[in-house]
C-alpha cells in the first residue's frame, strides 16, 4: 500500500467442503510474505481491507452518525468478501464438473467406446 494514510490488512479465505471460513494471515513487508496456518488441502484466496488510520480511534473529521461513518465501510468489505467466497464457489464447481467430464471420456476410452461430443 503506497498510501500512509491508510493501514492495509490481510485475511484468508479457505473454502473447504462448500463452508467458507476466514483465516488470520500475518504479512511481512521488509520480506514481501503472507503468512497463515492451515490444517486442510482447500481453495484459498487472499482478501485484503484498507482502513484509514484515524477512522479506527474514533473517526475522521466530517464523518456523520455515532460510529464514525465506519458503518458503510464495514458493508463494503462484507459485499467484497461475499462477492470473493462467491467467486471461489463457482469455480470449485467448474473445476469439479470439469474433473468429472475428463474422467468420464478417460473410462469411456479405455472401455473402447467413445462418448459423444
Amino acid at each position: 500500500n503506497a498510501d500512509d494514510s491508510k493501514e492495509r490488512s490481510y485475511e484468508v479465505i479457505r473454502v473447504h467442503d462448500g463452508k467458507a471460513e476466514v483465516l488470520p494471515a500475518a504479512f511481512d513487508a521488509q520480506a514481501k510474505a503472507l503468512t497463515f496456518e492451515t490444517d486442510r488441502f482447500s481453495a484459498y484466496a487472499v482478501a485484503y481491507k484498507d482502513v484509514t488510520s484515524g477512522v479506527a480511534s474514533g473517526g475522521a473529521k466530517g464523518d456523520s452518525g455515532p460510529d464514525g461513518g465506519r458503518t458503510a465501510g464495514l458493508a463494503a468489505t462484507s459485499d467484497a468478501l461475499l462477492s470473493v467466497v462467491a467467486l471461489l464457489a463457482l469455480v470449485s464447481v467448474l473445476a469439479t464438473v470439469m474433473c468429472a467430464f475428463s474422467r468420464r471420456r478417460a473410462v469411456a476410452g479405455q472401455r473402447g467406446r467413445h462418448v459423444r461430443r
